[in-house]
């Protein structure tokens, strides 16, 4: 049986009479208030409300007091929890220390990019104003900046500036290609930064292009082949695709899952770390990267003309300190943080993971 709301009052506040007898039309039977219209919600069911209003509240209280926090879903939060990553995560961490205890300068590096109307996401507006106010923005993002840069402890490397007009189609990730990066990086940072560095980067696809990468399902089968004959394997004709990938897999040696960037920093005495996956805020250059937008984010004209000037004017305004104090962080993590990871490290290397 459905009822409706005052029906269900009737169940919480009165007696259930379904007898439909003499008693149901009566003032105070179940049914018979039930369906009185315009009938107050009983004492009983609004002290129920109160109490589970009550409770609620208490709870968020609670769980805002233990570090809970209501927001939104982040996805990339149950892929860092991933057991591959977190075991490349305590790697990372383990060798980071290791490295910062000899002394040796790190390098952090990345890229960012800047749009032609970038402007602040908030600002002081009168409420009580007949007109529209705040920033007035041009529409549309614009022509975009891309920025690539590097940086130690004490502030960015000279001479490592890199600040180009990217082209107005597709994502500015799909413009920094492996020639523009590599080009880069032999030609700005190598000869910039102390021997023996250690240079840490991510694992974007323009930083990791292999000194000969193995064939692919997605390689033609005579490009299989070829790459086949060149390591001195003999294929017999007639083989199908899968077959032949099957010999690759089985002929793939060390040196071809090796770096371009790797080899390069290697012939130059220096060596490359690169940060586990979806782990971008271990590197402190992501924090200057906010600085430097906050400042042109402020002080944009929206023009093309005037942006890479203020760009090149922000990052002056960069010091050593900002620096410092950005690694601080990624330099010192938190005793409950480093415990729980060489806790994990062993645990995993006990349990066989990876050996």
């Amino acid at each position: 049986m459905r009822l409706s709301l005052q029906g269900r009052d009737a169940f919480i506040g009165g007696r259930h009479d379904t007898s439909g007898g003499k008693n149901s039309g009566r003032e105070g039977s179940g049914v018979g208030r039930a369906w009185q219209l315009n009938q107050p919600i009983p004492r009983l069911y609004t002290a129920r409300l109160k109490k589970l209003s009550s409770i609620r509240e208490t709870l968020r209280r609670v769980l805002k007091k233990i570090g809970f926090r209501y927001s939104n879903v982040d996805g990339r939060r149950f892929l860092m929890e991933r057991d591959d990553i977190t075991y490349a995560r305590c790697i990372f961490l383990k060798e980071m220390k290791e490295l910062r205890s000899s002394g040796q300068t790190i390098v952090y590096l990345d890229e960012t990019w800047i749009n032609q109307n970038y402007s602040v996401s908030k600002c002081w507006v009168d409420s009580n104003a007949n007109k529209a106010m705040g920033v007035k923005v041009p529409t549309g993002k614009g022509s975009c900046l891309i920025l690539l840069h590097a940086g130690t402890k004490d502030g960015f490397v000279p001479g490592a500036t890199l600040v180009f007009q990217a082209k107005n189609v597709g994502d500015y990730h799909e413009q920094m290609n492996a020639d523009t990066f590599e080009k880069w990086f032999k030609n700005q940072l190598l000869p910039n930064i102390p021997s023996c560095s250690v240079i840490v980067m991510d694992n974007a696809s323009y930083h990791s292009r292999k000194i000969n990468k193995p064939p692919t399902t997605a390689t033609k089968k005579a490009e299989i082949r070829e790459w086949l004959e060149k390591k001195g394997v003999t294929v017999p004709d007639g083989l199908l695709k899968t077959q032949l990938l099957h010999l690759v897999t089985r002929h793939i040696a060390a040196a071809d899952t090796n770096y371009v960037i790797d080899k390069t920093a290697s012939e130059h005495g220096h060596r490359v770390v690169r940060l586990p996956p979806y782990h971008c805020p271990y590197n402190p250059i992501e924090l200057i990267w906010a600085q430097v937008k906050g400042y042109v984010s402020k002080r944009n004209t929206f023009r093309i003309a005037d942006l890479k000037p203020l760009v090149h004017e922000s990052l002056n305004n960069v010091t050593a300190d900002n620096w410092k104090n950005a690694m601080r962080g990624v330099s010192n993590p938190k005793p409950h943080q480093r415990v729980a990871s060489e806790f994990l490290l062993e645990y995993m290397k006990g349990k066989g993971y990876w050996d």
